[in-house]
Formats: C-alpha cells, sequence, structure tokens
C-alpha cells in the first residue's frame, strides 16, 4: 500500500503531489513542502483537517507478467 497527497485537493493552488509507504513519511514530506512552499511553520487544525482528507492509499501498481509462450502471438 501507497499513500498519497495532492495539495490541490486542500483547496490550494498547487500542483505539489508526493507518495510515500506510510502516513508518518508522507507527513514528513507535507510538512517539509508546506514550509517551503507555503511558508507555514505548522499547519493549522483546519488545515490538518483538509490535509488528512487529501491523503488516499493507492494500490502498487503490480509488475506485468511475461507474455505465455505458447505461439498464440505470432504473427507468421
Amino acid at each position: 500500500m501507497v499513500y498519497k497527497f495532492e495539495c490541490s485537493k486542500t483547496g490550494m493552488d498547487c500542483s505539489f503531489t508526493a507518495e510515500a509507504p506510510s502516513k508518518e513519511e508522507l507527513m514528513g514530506k507535507i510538512a517539509a513542502h508546506a514550509k517551503e512552499a507555503h511558508q507555514l511553520e505548522t499547519l493549522p487544525p483546519e488545515m490538518m483537517e483538509k490535509v488528512n482528507g487529501a491523503i488516499t492509499e493507492v494500490q502498487e501498481e503490480a509488475q506485468p507478467s511475461a507474455a505465455p509462450e505458447n505461439g498464440s502471438g505470432d504473427q507468421s
């Protein structure tokens, strides 16, 4: 499972996105972004509510499996 954040989903006009394997790691990325891009030293409670609402869980993409070698894909 991977957690994803999109800053625009908080109502900000911002294209920042981040992903991390844990919410804790993602929150660190969000806090650093908020400080650098939005000059927010801390996130007020109402913004934390929006941030938490903008975090989604996404499935990691599965590696494509190799095509079976049964000749069905040959174009002879």
